[in-house]
């Protein structure tokens, strides 16, 4: 029973850390999601005239994929954290459910050991009882057998005579 807390401890320590870098995993694709300066240097761009819009499409073509990679990254690395997740979920609620049943057993093994304890103190008289015939019948077997030596005894004597 002290393997499966112990399990059940290890299982909410890897979940713990499972949500707290799948938080750290969305508040990044949160933030990637926000990046309002690339929207406001297009903007500025194409107000002032400045800079065409053909070479702003060819620098912040580059950032756009590298933005990209980052998120599909984050995606992967998000799909296995849920798929980890899940996992030790699964495995934090068949530990839950084990505990239940070992604690239900250890109640039911309670209940039978104290039926016997009840059933051991009321067969303590009887017992008592049974011991006190036995030794009434083993005195009483002594005194019948000494009358039947003394018969005989008597009967040898009286032959001898």
């Amino acid at each position: 029973m002290n393997e499966t807390l112990k399990a059940a401890g290890h299982i909410g320590a890897e979940l713990g850390a499972a949500l707290a870098e799948n938080a750290r995993l969305m508040n990044t694709l949160a933030e990637l999601a926000r990046r309002a300066p690339l929207r406001t240097l297009h903007t500025i761009c194409e107000t002032q005239h400045q800079v065409s819009t053909v070479k702003l499409e060819r620098y912040l073509e580059p950032i756009g994929d590298t933005l990209a990679g980052y998120a599909f990254t984050l995606r992967i690395d998000f799909d296995k954290l849920s798929a980890a997740l899940s996992a030790v979920t699964a495995e934090r609620d068949q530990s839950i459910s084990l505990t239940a049943d070992y604690i239900a057993m250890l109640g039911e093994a309670s209940v039978q050991i104290d039926q016997l304890r009840a059933e051991v103190e009321e067969l303590r008289p009887i017992h008592a009882m049974i011991l006190n015939a036995l030794d009434r019948d083993a005195e009483e077997g002594k005194a019948a057998r000494g009358e039947v030596a003394a018969e005989l005894r008597a009967a040898m004597a009286a032959k001898e005579a």
